[in-house]
């Protein structure tokens, strides 16, 4: 079941991702790099909204009804959801209601920008059905129905292209406030239509549960804030420190020189349209870090330590030579992707320099989601806040003398220590181990191998000489090609491993 929940999650993430991807190249190229700055920075602020929102409890219905379903008991998962509900009721409305009342001293005094009120207002709206959805979408989750949350997702996609399209033609023309507007109204009259049909999906599903077997805990109502209050608490902090790094940025841009400006273009072009590129391939995991929480929770509570390790061992194979494989790609390919997308050589410099993050940042979201599985999420929050505050101070430091490459040289030095941290409280725990010959640097060595190769058959065919974005495609598509042959010729991955790999895809 988890295998095929991680296939089918998989093949939607990864459609929708691509469709994403597309629609926000689309909305780049039509606002601009200011335009994308603005954006950036209104929703740095609207994450830490969220987390308010949210305050756990996406966690928390995860983790209760996982554990109500191994006990049998239907009465927990109802008793559970209810109490999920209600908190979620009383921190949505409440942190909506609040930065809906904030936003004037927000926009004026946080971000230092009057454009950036009315979309504030807006975002403040659509809080309470956020942290709603987020209960129900971790039910969804935890009884391996993962198809309607997916469904979900799809259409809240298609409806904010559709919005956001129309509102753009509009609007855009009045400047870049309005199209943020644009941009930020569409996103969350598609969450609220999308919350209408979750809802009607989540009371039919939950009929399921109806035969009133088993109990309900005295202590429920306990174990559920043991769970949400710590990584509450911890998460205010992480994304706090999160966004008030974020509102550093150009902060320290503007003192190495740029312009107002031209501090939000280099803003833009930092983190809203180089990083996005560099992370876009995660979709093909991500769906391994949301399952995997319900799978090792419930191994945890039956006791069945032997299953924990063995998938570790196989989302962290392939996790680790995915990630690889990318880092590579994106090295041999950065230019030719930044020409065809942005048709801007300085981003496409971004995501040469940050595509050798790519391994950092790919496992330590498997890592993230093993510890969070394994009750360890309070220690995963640290290391996380230890994190946000060490980025502070370097680009506190770094900005205003490196400019953008200070941005590039603090995530290597913080993604290198979370994910050692990490990595290291994840062995602690479980024992774990990686054969790192096998699982670092052969794949290393094979994708170096594919995209030399390919490159120097283009370069002496004369195929490289022409840029455009059904060449690129094909370079990328053999080199991939090349890379799974040379890591199935290495052993990196083996007959048994290739066996367990088409159980995976097969729904």
């Amino acid at each position: 079941m988890f295998m095929m929940n991680a296939a089918l999650l998989t093949f939607t993430s990864l459609i929708m991702q691509s469709v994403s991807m597309a629609f926000n190249i689309y909305i780049s190229n039509k606002v601009g790099a200011e335009g994308i700055g603005l954006f950036t920075l209104i929703m740095s602020v609207y994450g830490l909204c969220v987390t308010f929102a949210t305050s756990g409890v996406h966690l928390a219905s995860v983790r209760l009804v996982s554990e109500a379903i191994g006990k049998n008991s239907d009465k927990q998962v109802l008793a559970s959801l209810k109490r999920c509900f209600i908190y979620a009721v009383l921190f949505g409305f409440t942190t909506g209601t609040a930065v809906f009342l904030l936003a004037d001293y927000i926009g004026n005094v946080w971000l230092a920008d009057t454009r950036t009120i009315r979309c504030i207002k807006i975002l403040a709206a659509s809080l309470p059905f956020v942290s709603l959805s987020c209960v129900m979408s971790g039910y969804f989750s935890a009884v391996r129905r993962v198809f309607k949350s997916a469904s979900s997702q799809v259409l809240e996609e298609l409806i904010t292209i559709g919005l956001v399209c129309t509102g753009l033609y509009f609007l855009l023309p009045k400047g870049i406030e309005y199209a943020c507007i644009a941009i930020i109204g569409g996103n969350c009259i598609a969450q609220v239509l999308a919350f209408i049909y979750t809802t009607a999906l989540f009371l039919f599903d939950i009929k399921k549960h109806n035969s009133r077997s088993g109990s309900v805990p005295p202590a429920l109502t306990r174990d559920m804030l043991a769970i949400t209050l710590p990584v509450a608490f911890t998460a205010y902090a992480k994304s706090g420190l999160s966004t008030i790094k974020n509102l550093l940025i150009p902060y320290g841009l503007k003192k190495n020189g740029a312009g107002g400006k031209g501090a939000l273009e280099a803003y833009g072009k930092l983190t809203g349209m180089a990083f996005p590129i560099v992370m876009f391939p995660q979709v093909i995991i991500a769906s391994f870090s949301g399952l995997i929480v319900p799978e090792i929770t419930k191994s945890r509570v039956a006791g069945h330590y032997n299953n924990i390790r063995y998938i570790m061992s196989r989302i962290f194979q392939i996790v680790t030579i995915f990630s690889i494989g990318v880092c590579g790609i994106l090295i041999c390919f950065a230019f030719d992707l930044g020409n065809i997308i942005y048709s801007n050589a300085e981003v496409s410099l971004y995501i040469k320099l940050m595509a050798p993050l790519v391994p950092f940042l790919y496992i330590d979201s498997i890592v993230d989601a093993t510890l969070t599985g394994l009750n360890e999420q309070v220690h995963s929050m640290e290391i996380n806040i230890i994190d946000s505050i060490i980025s502070i101070v370097l680009v506190w430091f770094l900005l205003p003398v490196m400019g953008a490459y200070g941005y590039i040289l603090m995530l290597y030095i913080c993604k290198g220590i979370n994910a050692t941290l990490s990595f290291a409280r994840l062995i602690k725990v479980t024992g774990f181990r990686m054969n790192f010959a096998k699982l670092l640097l052969k794949p290393a060595l094979c994708i170096a191998v594919a995209v030399l190769a390919v490159k120097f058959v283009s370069d002496i065919s004369g195929f490289s000489d022409t840029v455009n974005t059904v060449s690129v495609i094909i370079r990328i598509t053999v080199s991939a090609a090349i890379y799974c042959v040379l890591i199935r010729l290495s052993e990196c991955v083996n007959k048994e491993d290739c066996i367990w790999f088409g159980k995976l895809i097969k729904l």
